[in-house]
């Protein structure tokens, strides 16, 4: 008898844990200079400062979806190769990284205080 395996994907892999997104809030309010941010993510997203909404309407883009506007990824490559990129937030060795696109911050006339001078390259 033939065993049919059925892989189950569930869509909670995609989504960002509650420490990714209050860092994303953080940073994302900070580079915007206002409260309420207008993203495009496809998945689940629990915040009260990051509204989801359609690429067109949005402020920035969570993840590298084809969309012309300001990007925040997942991926240290992605930081380096994708255009219109701003800044990453990605996991090395158990650890949170995070990284600021200084062109790209200047090409979207965002704001960069202090605080996230570390960060930028």
């Amino acid at each position: 008898m033939k065993q049919i395996i059925i892989i189950y994907f569930p869509i909670f892999l995609f989504a960002l844990n509650p420490f990714e997104i209050t860092l994303i809030e953080e940073v994302l309010t900070t580079l915007f200079h206002k409260e309420k941010i207008y993203i495009y993510y496809p998945y689940p997203l629990k915040s009260s400062h990051l509204i989801q909404t359609s690429c067109d309407k949005s402020d920035i883009v969570l993840g590298d979806f084809k969309c012309n506007k300001p990007k925040f990824v997942f991926s240290y490559e992605k930081f380096l190769t994708q255009e219109n990129v701003i800044g990453a937030l990605y996991w090395r060795k158990g650890r949170p990284q995070l990284r600021i696109k200084e062109e790209g911050v200047k090409k979207f006339h965002l704001y960069l205080n202090k605080e996230l001078m570390d960060f930028v390259e």
